[in-house]
C-alpha cells in the first residue's frame, strides 16, 4: 500500500514499476480478478508507452499526447484499485476466522498433575 502511495504521489511512475509492487502484490493474497485487471492494465500501458514515443517519428502510427495522458490515468487507477484490493483481502484474512489469524488467543490445557517415580 506504501509503495502505490510513493509512486503516485512521486515525479513519475517508471514503467518498470510494476517490478516492484509484483512481489508484493503475490504477498498479499489479492484475488485473481484483481491481479489479472492489474496486470492487463499493465500490459496496454507498456504498449501505449512505446506508441506514444513513436509519435515524434512517425505521427500517423503514434499515439497522441491526450491519449496517452488517458493511458496513464488508467494505470494510476488500476494502482489505486490494487492498493484497495490488497488492503481490503488482508482485512478478510484477518476476519474471516473470528479475529486476527495471528494473534489468536490460544487455547489453555488444564494442567495435569504427573507423579514421577524417584530412584530406588
Amino acid at each position: 500500500m506504501m509503495l502505490v502511495v510513493v509512486m503516485l504521489t512521486g515525479k513519475a511512475i517508471p514503467v518498470q514499476a510494476c517490478l516492484w509492487v509484483l512481489p508484493l502484490l503475490a504477498l498479499s493474497a489479492v484475488r485473481w480478478r484483481d491481479h489479472l485487471i492489474w496486470a492487463g492494465v499493465e500490459i496496454v500501458y507498456f504498449i501505449m508507452v512505446w506508441m506514444y514515443i513513436a509519435a515524434p517519428s512517425n505521427p500517423a502510427k503514434g499515439l497522441p499526447g491526450a491519449a496517452f495522458a488517458v493511458f496513464s490515468l488508467a494505470r494510476s487507477l488500476a494502482y489505486v484499485g490494487i492498493a484497495w484490493a490488497a488492503w481490503d483481502s488482508s482485512d478478510t484474512a484477518r476476519t474471516a476466522i473470528g479475529g486476527d489469524p495471528v494473534h489468536r488467543p490460544v487455547p489453555v490445557r488444564s494442567a495435569a498433575v504427573v507423579a514421577l517415580p524417584v530412584g530406588d
